[in-house]
């Protein structure tokens, strides 16, 4: 509770040997905080971290592990965060937040409720080493469209992972479980693509589907029938930056196994390019 309900603090910055995370409800509260600097190795965000700071708009740290319950529950300012090496999200992580975007390559487990009711998310990147996705994960995310998922060993809740999702329309997968947790919303999707390696099931319904082609990172292409246009297929740019060429982990297929070790290889630290 150190610094909780401080609405005049502004910004705050750590270097060095600090360590946060044991400190639960560090800033809780802080309605005015706009900036959180974080220049410390392996860091562990407690429970409550940042909850309900509603002006946060940026958080600065290169080695963020592990985002715990709550910690950026209900901060609707903060539009773009750096996960790419983040391994777990607690229960509501980011709930109620203002996430546009979630890029998870590294991500072993995705708490319940993690990112419910973030109704400006817009894109979901997850990548082959996540086992579990909590229920409710991105329950009432109304702007959610486009949801890749690279693991072919996952739980996933049937019910409610994607529940209200009603702007899903493109979706990649290679788990029949994540097939099912689609169930609710397949009237709407317009574009699956479907590891070429998951095995074809009775329980799968593709009759409303027209497969198409495949594609270099292992997909296999089904289209609506009637659908001229699929909306969330955006053209897929280089995937390396222009001015470091290295992998751009906004590269929609960052997540995806065969895109990293063909472009990252196993000894590449991976970094956030902005």
């Amino acid at each position: 509770y150190a610094f909780s309900r401080c609405r005049s603090l502004e910004r705050i910055s750590f270097s060095g040997a600090w360590s946060v995370s044991e400190a639960a409800r560090l800033f809780m509260g802080c309605s005015s905080l706009g900036e959180i600097v974080l220049d410390i190795g392996g860091v562990i965000l407690p429970t409550s971290f940042a909850e309900d700071c509603t002006a946060l708009k940026s958080v600065k740290c290169n080695d963020l592990f592990t985002v715990g319950e709550r910690a950026f529950y209900g901060c609707s300012s903060l539009r773009h965060m750096d996960m790419v090496r983040v391994k777990e999200l607690g229960a509501r992580a980011f709930a109620a937040s203002g996430l546009e975007k979630a890029y998870l390559p590294e991500a072993t487990e995705i708490g319940a409720s993690a990112f419910a009711a973030c109704t400006g998310l817009t894109e979901v990147n997850i990548g082959g080493n996540c086992r579990k996705i909590g229920d409710h994960a991105f329950y009432g995310c109304t702007a959610l469209s486009v949801v890749r998922i690279a693991s072919d060993e996952i739980s996933v809740d049937a019910y409610t992972t994607f529940s209200g999702c009603d702007s899903l329309r493109t979706v990649y997968f290679r788990s029949m479980r994540v097939y099912y947790a689609l169930r609710g919303q397949m009237d709407l999707l317009e574009v699956l693509y479907i590891g070429k390696d998951l095995p074809k099931s009775k329980e799968m319904d593709l009759s409303d589907f027209e497969e198409t082609e495949s594609d270099e990172w292992g997909y296999v292409r089904y289209v609506r029938r009637g659908t001229e246009k699929p909306t969330g297929e955006e053209t897929e740019e280089d995937p390396t930056a222009a001015e470091t060429n290295e992998p751009c982990p906004d590269h929609p297929h960052y997540a995806e196994p065969q895109f990293r070790e063909k472009y990252l290889g196993r000894e590449v630290e991976i970094r956030h390019l902005r």
